[in-house]
């Protein structure tokens, strides 16, 4: 387990913590096992579980609210991780948080957004895979490898693109290892 401790994400309120973090199939159970100990199960207000399917690996993504940082720090103790966030330094808290890591597509990906702009689109970046393949090098296309959303969501890559101007955007996210679009009708405001 100790190499998930980068994976760990928390954040608190005096209310509650909450732990975004992720695993490997194989460790699901002994994640299950600490969950449903006694001495865990009484400080946990919330479970929500998450698969996300990279291309070399399935995990399944956790996010949990405990009604007290020491159900927390049990759940961590019982899977053997290092939870140290309070032992950071002072000047480690003082740093900025640094933006999230946001990348170019990789070819492999250009391919598949390129069959689907093909079978899926209007015309708008070419007529065949090799003027789409053209056209999309001419618009802002972004990758993030490993989102997890704060409340219930999606968890895995999604890719962002713009198609011009900020109102003609589309999101894709990968289902099943196939590229899906993202209805993005929804009005926050």
């Amino acid at each position: 387990m100790a190499q998930q401790l980068s994976q760990l994400h928390v954040s608190g309120n005096p209310n509650e913590t909450v732990l975004h973090i992720r695993f490997t199939l194989d460790e699901v159970q002994d994640v299950e096992d600490a969950l449903a100990s006694e001495e865990v199960e009484r400080y946990i207000n919330d479970i929500f579980r998450m698969p996300d399917k990279t291309e070399d690996e399935t995990y399944l993504g956790y996010m949990i609210t405990f009604n007290d940082s020491f159900g927390l720090w049990t759940f961590a103790h019982l899977l053997g991780i290092q939870y140290r966030d309070n032992e950071l330094a002072d000047e480690e808290k003082a740093k900025p948080p640094q933006p999230e890591k946001f990348r170019g597509l990789t070819p492999a990906e250009k391919e598949e957004l390129a069959a689907y702009v093909l079978e899926h689109g209007e015309g708008y970046l070419g007529d065949t895979h090799e003027e789409i393949l053209q056209g999309l090098e001419d618009h802002p296309i972004i990758a993030y490898d490993n989102y997890m959303s704060d409340s219930v969501g999606y968890s895995g890559k999604f890719i962002f693109a713009m198609w011009g101007f900020p109102e003609a955007y589309e999101v894709f996210t990968f289902y099943d290892g196939k590229l899906t679009k993202i209805n993005t009708d929804l009005n926050i405001g």
